[in-house]
């Protein structure tokens, strides 16, 4: 990942997946203790701004999970037929 860190920031996990918008985009999805980042520069988000964190499912089998900004943005993430749960615990941790 060449995203910059703030000073204090680690990086706790990264994975592969859609980001579902107005096309779908396959990059790195980053958590860090502060921040939520997916591809490089494309998208960050401060985890002091996540009001919450959903899993879906689409079709039955395609997992899903929707992040949701104290501001009302919702961005949804896919991962085929992988599992999102994980994910998903990881996020509705507090940021520290």
């Amino acid at each position: 990942m060449a995203q910059q860190l703030n000073e204090g920031e680690k990086i706790i996990d990264q994975w592969t997946l859609s980001f579902i918008g107005d096309e779908r985009i396959l990059s790195s999805l980053v958590i860090s203790n502060q921040n939520v980042y997916f591809g490089e520069g494309m998208l960050t988000i401060p985890r002091e701004d996540i009001a919450r964190v959903e899993s879906f499912r689409r079709f039955f089998i395609f997992q899903r999970f929707r992040i949701v900004t104290k501001s009302g943005k919702e961005f949804v993430f896919d991962r085929g037929i992988m599992p999102v749960g994980g994910i998903v615990s990881l996020l509705q941790e507090p940021a520290k």
